[in-house]
């Protein structure tokens, strides 16, 4: 496969982010606008706003509890990360790679409803086309296949999966000796030179932006 040329990922990215902008805007259109309308139209001021509260309420504990959940899947302390892929790759290594990568959550039955059974993210990883349903199912089986060969099985407590994944959040958010030295460098680079080139993303910093992540201001640069 041909990797795209800049002109060509500039579409795509292009494509893409109209696209998840487009959603976005759906969504916020419904739960804050024509929602809470309906509510006033119907019943008052007063069922529009808990329209609206209720709204952003769900919305904020349903976002946080999908970041928890997705990432005590991925990024406890021992799922491993891999920067690159083998390209002799065999199924078997496959198979590896996936559970090494994924963490479980320990739960009981209402628990694993509430993640879509996503705390079983090591057999939904191996499993990618089960319905989801199954996967406690098929856990011990999994279980046993990793201690005949050796594999870690990771699994624990949510309380204790969170606890890593923000503990290995925040070891790497700080940068190596090596990365501010080139971060300051670059710095005082910019600052002797004062060099104001205009670019989308610059542009695009302008403003309240600023204060946005980089990935949605360059999510935003690619609209144009």
């Amino acid at each position: 496969m041909n990797t795209p040329t800049p002109p060509d990922l500039h579409k795509i990215m292009q494509q893409k982010s109209r696209a998840l902008f487009a959603k976005i805007g759906r969504q916020v259109g419904k739960d804050y606008v024509a929602l809470p309308a309906i509510a006033a139209l119907t019943l008052g001021r007063r069922s529009a706003m808990s329209t609206l509260s209720g709204n952003m309420t769900a919305n904020t504990v349903r976002n946080l509890w999908t970041w928890a959940v997705i990432f005590c899947g991925h990024f406890t302390e021992q799922a491993h990360i891999y920067t690159h892929l083998d390209t002799d790759e065999s199924k078997g290594d496959w198979y590896v790679r996936q559970i090494l990568g994924s963490s479980n959550i320990k739960g009981n039955k209402w628990f694993h409803i509430l993640t879509g059974n996503l705390s079983h993210q090591i057999e939904h990883h191996i499993f990618p086309d089960m319905p989801a349903s199954h996967y406690a199912s098929i856990a011990p089986q999994v279980k046993a296949i990793c201690h005949k060969y050796d594999l870690p099985y990771n699994t624990g407590r949510f309380s204790t999966q969170l606890r890593q994944v923000i503990g290995r959040i925040h070891h790497f958010s700080k940068p190596s000796e090596q990365e501010w030295q080139a971060y300051q460098s670059v710095s005082a680079a910019d600052t002797t030179t004062h060099s104001h080139k205009s670019t989308p993303e610059s542009e695009t910093a302008k403003g309240l932006s600023r204060f946005l992540p980089p990935v949605v201001r360059k999510a935003i640069a690619y609209i144009w």
